[in-house]
């Protein structure tokens, strides 16, 4: 789901780029454009590996088992149990 607006910049580009070299689009701006929106992809692709990075470790560190909630309370508490 993150990959989406990824995708779809990266076929508008790929369309626009085609335009561009087959000389359909001849302005002062064709080149830059493609060249930014090759610099515009590779960000995205960076910002959206880096977010879902970050989103694993907050999933995980808040998947705790009861068995595991229960010795964190323990130790937390001080306490001592004898079995």
């Amino acid at each position: 789901v993150l990959l989406v607006p990824t995708w779809i910049i990266y076929i508008a580009l790929l369309f626009y780029s085609w335009m561009v070299i087959s000389g359909q689009v001849t302005n002062d701006v064709a080149q830059p454009a493609v060249a930014g929106g090759l610099v515009l992809i590779v960000m995205l692709l960076g910002f959206t590996t880096v977010q879902h990075a970050f989103s694993e470790g907050q999933v995980s560190i808040g998947t705790l088992s009861e068995v595991e909630r229960r010795a964190l309370a323990l130790t937390g508490s001080g306490d001592f149990v004898f079995d």
